[in-house]
């Protein structure tokens, strides 16, 4: 599956928020319980993607722990998500 942004903002568009899975290796996001995941390359972790501003480049998401996070850079967020694609896995999940 080849991901860029506007798979985010299309996803957003026909599902709402959905579940988005990715590696914890070098977890590029900060704030509450987002630092120290010390993970192995193939542990994986998920995020609810809550909105995306495609003029700033920004999406935003909320920790599974109930904690908002900061706005990450789009481009980030695509890689993350193609990288867990790449390795055959669907890095989304959401309601029907």
């Amino acid at each position: 599956m080849s991901i860029d942004s506007s798979f985010i903002e299309n996803t957003l568009r026909r599902h709402g928020p959905f579940i988005m899975f990715f590696y914890v290796a070098n977890f590029p996001f900060t704030g509450a319980s987002c630092l120290n995941l010390n993970g192995n390359p193939n542990d994986a972790h998920a995020v609810v993607v809550t909105g995306v501003d495609t003029d700033l480049g920004k999406v935003s998401m909320l920790n599974p722990w109930g904690w908002n996070t900061p706005p990450a850079d789009i481009d980030v967020i695509v890689g993350l998500m193609q990288d867990y694609s790449n390795d055959g896995r669907n890095p989304v999940a959401f309601m029907p």
